[in-house]
């Protein structure tokens, strides 16, 4: 049982990841599709963003830095998470052995000697 979890916590970002590159690759076919395309005359004039290059690359370049800090903290905490998971179920499987044991303990305990 143990398994299945630990497989479903792998799936869990491939799933959110394949999701979004679906969407994404369905917007841009959408875009396409209605005849928008690339509105730009050349490479120089897509980078240049009319004059507004440095407030749009800069915050292009910031929104990519956070949303790659949202996923190694992301990373770093499944990580976290997985390990408090298999410690908590290695607690509780010494705890229902040390009862199981107690139990058959004092049951020869109680046994009456002959």
């Amino acid at each position: 049982m143990m398994q299945n979890k630990q497989h479903d916590l792998h799936t869990i970002p491939n799933k959110i990841l394949v999701t979004g590159l679906a969407v994404m690759f369905a917007v841009i076919g959408v875009v396409y599709m209605t005849g928008q395309g690339f509105k730009f005359d050349s490479a120089q004039a897509f980078f240049d963003m009319g004059g507004r290059a440095l407030f749009v690359w800069l915050s292009f370049g910031v929104g990519l830095c956070a949303m790659l800090a949202v996923l190694a903290y992301s990373i770093f905490m499944n990580g976290i998470v997985k390990r408090e998971v298999t410690k908590q179920h290695r607690r509780a499987q010494r705890i229902i052995e040390a009862r199981k044991n107690r139990k058959k303990s004092k049951e020869v305990a109680d046994e009456p000697s002959t």
